[in-house]
Protein backbone atom coordinates (compact mmCIF):
# COMPACT_ATOMS: atom_id res chain seq x y z
CA UNK A 1 0.00 0.00 0.00
CA UNK A 2 0.99 3.81 -0.95
CA UNK A 3 2.26 4.85 2.82
CA UNK A 4 0.47 8.14 2.43
CA UNK A 5 -2.63 6.06 1.77
CA UNK A 6 -2.14 4.60 5.12
CA UNK A 7 -1.19 7.71 6.78
CA UNK A 8 -4.95 9.40 5.51
CA UNK A 9 -6.42 6.09 6.44
CA UNK A 10 -5.31 6.78 9.41
CA UNK A 11 -6.46 10.43 9.69
CA UNK A 12 -9.96 9.18 7.80
CA UNK A 13 -10.54 6.81 10.49
CA UNK A 14 -10.36 8.89 13.44
CA UNK A 15 -12.50 12.11 12.22
CA UNK A 16 -15.08 8.65 11.31
CA UNK A 17 -15.19 9.14 15.41
CA UNK A 18 -14.45 13.06 16.01
CA UNK A 19 -15.73 16.30 14.41
CA UNK A 20 -12.26 17.63 14.61
CA UNK A 21 -8.68 16.34 15.50
CA UNK A 22 -8.80 16.72 18.67
CA UNK A 23 -12.55 16.12 19.58
CA UNK A 24 -15.32 18.32 19.59
CA UNK A 25 -13.33 21.85 19.15
CA UNK A 26 -11.61 23.24 15.79
CA UNK A 27 -8.02 23.54 16.80
CA UNK A 28 -4.99 24.67 15.01
CA UNK A 29 -4.19 21.12 14.60
CA UNK A 30 -7.26 21.50 12.28
CA UNK A 31 -5.33 24.63 10.51
CA UNK A 32 -1.68 22.86 9.82
CA UNK A 33 -4.11 19.38 8.68
CA UNK A 34 -6.22 21.23 6.12
CA UNK A 35 -3.29 22.88 4.62
CA UNK A 36 -2.22 19.43 3.71
CA UNK A 37 -5.44 17.84 3.10
CA UNK A 38 -5.81 20.66 -0.25
CA UNK A 39 -3.14 17.97 -2.05
CA UNK A 40 -4.67 14.72 -1.49
CA UNK A 41 -6.47 15.40 -5.02
CA UNK A 42 -2.85 15.76 -6.32
CA UNK A 43 -1.27 12.59 -3.96
CA UNK A 44 -4.19 10.06 -5.59
CA UNK A 45 -5.52 11.74 -8.19
CA UNK A 46 -9.04 13.65 -8.90
CA UNK A 47 -10.89 11.27 -7.05
CA UNK A 48 -9.04 10.70 -4.09
CA UNK A 49 -11.16 11.92 -1.60
CA UNK A 50 -13.33 8.84 -2.57
CA UNK A 51 -10.95 6.85 -0.50
CA UNK A 52 -10.94 9.10 2.52
CA UNK A 53 -14.47 9.88 3.22
CA UNK A 54 -14.79 11.44 6.68
CA UNK A 55 -11.60 13.30 5.47
CA UNK A 56 -14.06 14.90 2.77
CA UNK A 57 -16.87 15.25 5.02
CA UNK A 58 -14.25 17.17 7.63
CA UNK A 59 -12.64 19.06 4.86
CA UNK A 60 -15.47 20.74 3.53
CA UNK A 61 -16.76 21.43 6.54
CA UNK A 62 -13.20 23.32 7.19
CA UNK A 63 -13.54 25.03 3.86
CA UNK A 64 -17.14 26.32 4.76
CA UNK A 65 -15.83 28.43 7.69
CA UNK A 66 -15.27 32.03 6.98
CA UNK A 67 -11.81 32.32 8.67
CA UNK A 68 -10.25 29.90 5.75
CA UNK A 69 -10.87 32.38 2.98
CA UNK A 70 -8.23 34.66 3.38
CA UNK A 71 -5.91 31.84 3.78
CA UNK A 72 -6.04 30.99 0.24
CA UNK A 73 -8.39 34.10 -1.10
CA UNK A 74 -10.32 32.08 -2.97
CA UNK A 75 -8.49 29.41 -4.49
CA UNK A 76 -10.44 25.99 -4.46
CA UNK A 77 -8.85 23.21 -3.35
CA UNK A 78 -5.63 21.50 -5.58
CA UNK A 79 -7.35 19.67 -8.28
CA UNK A 80 -4.58 19.40 -10.31
CA UNK A 81 -3.91 15.20 -9.87
CA UNK A 82 -0.16 13.57 -9.70
CA UNK A 83 2.39 15.21 -11.56
CA UNK A 84 0.01 18.44 -12.09
CA UNK A 85 0.15 22.00 -10.54
CA UNK A 86 -1.63 23.14 -7.71
CA UNK A 87 -1.75 26.89 -8.40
Amino acid sequence: MFEAERHWSIIDAHLAANKFMLGDKYTFVDMALWGWTRAVPYFFGPEGFAKFPHLKKWFDGVNARPARRPAYGGLPPCRAGRGGSCS
